[in-house]
Order: C-alpha cells, then sequence, then structure tokens
C-alpha cells in the first residue's frame, strides 16, 4: 500500500529554513522560481532575469534554458488573452467607428486612402478613428477590471 505524502505548507518551509534546514529552503526555491523568474523577465529582460533569480534565491536549481520555456509560455498565454480581449473589443464598435479603425490603424491604410474607400472627409476618418480607440480603451479597462 502506497501512502501519499502530503507536502509541508509554505509557511512550515520558511520556519524550517529560517531554523537553518538547507532542505526546506531549496524547496522553497523550486517550488517558487519559475515565478519569480517571470517576474524577473518582465522587470528586466530575458538576459538579465538569471542573474536576478540567483541573487533573490542564492541557488539556481533550474537552467535559465528550462526557465525561459516556462516564461514564454506564460507570455503567448498573455497575448493570447489580450488578443482575444481586443477582437471582443473591436467587435463591441459600431460599424462606422469599427470600419475606420480597421481600416486606418489595423490595415494600416492612409487617412486620405481611409476616407476614398468609406466616401468621406479625411478629418471625418480622423475623428472616427480617434473615437474607436477611446471606445476601445474603455471597454478594454473594463475587460481587465481597470477603471479608465
Amino acid at each position: 500500500m502506497v501512502v501519499p505524502t502530503v507536502e509541508p505548507s509554505d509557511e512550515t518551509l520558511a520556519a524550517r529554513a529560517a531554523a537553518g534546514d538547507d532542505r526546506a529552503f531549496e524547496a522553497i526555491v523550486e517550488r517558487y522560481q519559475g515565478r519569480v523568474y517571470r517576474l524577473a523577465c518582465r522587470l528586466t529582460s530575458d538576459t538579465d532575469a538569471p542573474d536576478v533569480l540567483q541573487d533573490t534565491h542564492g541557488v539556481h536549481l533550474a537552467t535559465p534554458a528550462e526557465l525561459q520555456v516556462a516564461s514564454r509560455a506564460d507570455e503567448l498565454l498573455d497575448r493570447q488573452i489580450l488578443a482575444d480581449k481586443a477582437r471582443r473589443g473591436i467587435a463591441r464598435l459600431p460599424d462606422i467607428y469599427r470600419d475606420a479603425f480597421v481600416l486606418r490603424d489595423l490595415e494600416e491604410m492612409s487617412t486620405a486612402d481611409v476616407a476614398h474607400a468609406l466616401g468621406v472627409e479625411p478629418a471625418t476618418v480622423r475623428q472616427r478613428v480617434h473615437r474607436a480607440r477611446l471606445m476601445l480603451r474603455g471597454y478594454l479597462s473594463d475587460l481587465v477590471g481597470v477603471k479608465p
């Protein structure tokens, strides 16, 4: 019969590490090194993050390449989530603003070309794109829980 092992809590490990238990310290390092590395990547750079991790934990258990894979996976997930939210925000725009915004900002057409395509004056395109950006800013801040 196999008896399942229970992982010690962070508090237990911290108390043991503070008392000088090196294995408890290494367990904390192993448990949180990926998270600390990802934070270090966001605050510094991929090249400086291993040094930050080393300075933070004193021991570096995983290779920088292994940690970069985890960081890249989180970054890709964050980008996917943001892209989905942006698509939902663009879909919420009224047609006259969405058309101008998509053509000008996403398709990178000139203001004059967008004006010609939509049959309006360039000043109207600039106004619609500006309003679309403001609406998107509001939509996206609502989606991520930030008040504009």
